[in-house]
């Protein structure tokens, strides 16, 4: 899997279960075992990452209507 698809699934996961506002771009990373950094050349922002979070949920959801 490739390390942007492992951020959003992870970040996902910890807002779920944390609720967004606990968690920090530093709680992602090292859930994931990566430096900060990393996951700031993917994403500029926890901003960034949360609306690529929902648009990566929407179009899995999308998918699997079509699908059907």
């Amino acid at each position: 899997m490739k390390t942007r698809d492992r951020i959003l699934l992870k970040s996902l996961e910890l807002f779920n279960e944390q609720g967004e506002r606990s968690v920090t771009t530093n709680h992602i990373a090292s859930a994931l075992n990566i430096s900060p950094g990393n996951l700031y050349y993917y994403f500029r922002s926890k901003e960034a990452l949360g609306v690529a979070v929902l648009q990566h949920h929407h179009q899995t959801i999308t998918n699997l209507l079509e699908s059907t």
